[in-house]
């Protein structure tokens, strides 16, 4: 739907990659090149065509009535010179499905949905204009059911802020859409929900690859986290909505903002790149992410320059929230996951620095993280970081309880590489409960260490390969009278240098098969010390240090 050039990661290149190896290709297929930036150059769009309107009419679940062609019936202009809004006032009747020949449609305002079952479908080159420096929503859909936009792209050139917002109660599907041209500082590109527990929303193959400044977070007035958004969904939404084979790339305020509701968010098989704050943003139970590519990496970035990089500037890749947004509105439950994903954090601005890639904030409950290749080449920035629960209230959140249990991080087969020598792999903080199970963290330079502990009970770990600089397990503040560290079956440890640096290495305890704990409060006592360090497990014993 661009022309040649306008992005390394074209959706057609995307799709096929994912269709051919899922994503084991697209982490070594080139998506991720260093040498080739996407271009903010954005041409007059020219969207591949969609299917015949014959027969792409949308899901067998959303019947019309009567189909009007914008052209042959309304009579619409196709080149752009006139508006199409006042045509289109009188025919968006219940059951109406508008087939919208190749051309440009300009609009002179928003579009307003007020009946149910009303579809727009492309048949052809079709592109809406938004008028120049038009701010809100240029397609307003509330309450209304069974909505369908498909094959249509959206020319947001001329600083234009706009979006679609669509909530329906069961269903609605938006598929085959690109926004041409850079967002704005504001608003949202999508606003969605679904508005009961029941129903489904989906969003396929839509691609935003230049969504707006991602180094504001703030509105231009400095409101705090009003900077532009990629897809919102609040607390309206209570269904499930389903994103998948999109792009959302180059917000200022999450790619995918949609943690704050008690419905569930499925992304699949998608792409984010360089999204402040973070790219997906999920709650609890039923919500996931899987076969996902985030990348951070702003040498590949050429839009704005990036002018306000101190205030609100942490892009990570995925944040777990959980938290609800308002007094009384219950919490969402745990259970949220991350599948199949491929995590790359390579290069941010100068002065910058990032939480950590797959975010635990204080809000969230438990996280697990299964077959997900995590690569950190930022210095003190962790693959995972589970924060300690309920800590850190900002100025505009003063809300920061602490959320109920559980409150673990389970990662089963993540791999964990890059030339980050600085600060820990894994960090996390009052995970009571979690697990490790055949994890690989191949971080081996400078003094990077593998996993750090801070008032944790309970940890288990369960084979897996710990190739670090530093040391590969550091445990703080454990907790009186528990177990801080469980080894079911023992890891491969293998430190490259750390061994002499605080205190000397010794015998710390045995351990065998099953549920031992290897480390408790106890190896501490005499020594003044508040932490230990373990840096190998061998005949049967764990070896470390217990230096401060």
């Amino acid at each position: 739907m661009t022309a040649p050039g306008d992005s390394p990661l074209s959706r057609r290149r995307l799709l096929q990659a994912l269709s051919v190896g899922g994503i084991a290709s697209l982490a070594g297929c080139g998506l991720f090149t260093e040498s080739e930036p996407p271009s903010d150059s954005s041409p007059a769009p020219t969207p591949t065509a969609a299917p015949s309107a014959a027969t792409s009419g949308g899901p067998a679940d959303i019947p019309f009535d009567r189909t009007v062609n914008l052209v042959d019936d309304l009579g619409a202009s196709t080149d752009g010179s006139e508006p199409i809004n006042s045509v289109l006032s009188d025919a968006l009747e219940r059951g109406t499905r508008i087939v919208v020949p190749g051309g440009t449609y300009a609009l002179d305002g928003p579009i307003d949905v007020s009946n149910r079952r009303v579809g727009f479908v492309g048949d052809g080159d079709a592109v809406f204009r938004l008028p120049e420096g038009f701010t809100g929503k240029f397609l307003r859909v509330n309450d209304v059911d069974a909505f369908l936009f498909r094959g249509i792209d959206v020319d947001m050139r001329g600083d234009c802020r706009g979006g679609m917002q669509v909530r329906c109660p069961t269903k609605f599907h938006i598929e085959d859409v690109e926004y041409v041209g850079r967002g704005g500082l504001t608003g949202q590109a999508f606003n969605l929900g679904v508005t009961q527990p029941r129903g489904t929303g989906r969003l396929v193959n839509v691609r935003v690859p230049h969504g707006g400044h991602p180094d504001r977070y703030d509105s231009p007035n400095g409101t705090p986290g009003n900077g532009r958004i990629g897809v919102w969904a609040g607390l309206e939404h209570e269904g499930t909505l389903r994103v998948e084979q999109c792009e959302f790339s180059e917000f200022g305020n999450n790619g995918m903002y949609t943690s704050r509701n008690l419905g569930k968010v499925q992304v699949l098989d998608s792409h984010f790149e360089n999204n402040n704050v973070s790219s997906i943003r999920l709650s609890g139970k039923g919500s996931y992410a899987q076969g996902c590519t985030v990348t951070i990496d702003f040498r590949r970035y050429n839009g704005p320059a990036l002018t306000d990089t101190e205030q609100g500037f942490n892009p990570r890749a995925i944040m777990i929230d959980g938290a609800n947004a308002t007094e009384g509105v219950p919490r969402q439950k745990p259970g949220a996951e991350i599948r199949n994903c491929a995590i790359r954090l390579k290069h941010i601005p100068q002065g910058s620095v990032v939480q950590s890639a797959i975010e635990q904030n204080p809000a969230a409950r438990s996280l697990r993280v299964r077959d997900t290749l995590i690569e950190i080449d930022l210095e003190r920035t962790p693959a995972v970081r589970r924060a300690r629960p309920g800590s850190g209230p900002i100025a505009w959140r003063p809300r920061r309880d602490v959320p109920p249990k559980p409150h673990w991080t389970r990662l089963e087969n993540v791999t964990v590489t890059g030339t980050a020598s600085k600060g820990s792999a894994i960090e996390l903080n009052g995970a009571d409960g979690s697990e490790l199970v055949a994890c690989q963290v191949k971080q081996p330079a400078g003094a990077r260490n593998g996993v750090s502990l801070s008032g944790c009970e309970n940890v288990a770990v369960d084979k897996g390969n710990y190739v670090t600089g530093g040391y590969p397990f550091v445990i703080e503040s454990l907790p009186e009278g528990g177990c801080s560290l469980q080894i079911r079956n023992p890891p491969q440890l293998t430190p490259k240098g750390s061994e002499s640096e605080s205190g000397s290495v010794h015998q710390l305890g045995p351990v065998e098969s099953g549920d031992t704990c290897a480390v408790t409060r106890e190896l501490l006592e005499g020594t003044g010390s508040s932490t230990v360090r373990i840096t190998g497990i061998r005949d049967g014993n764990v070896f470390g240090t217990t230096g401060n």
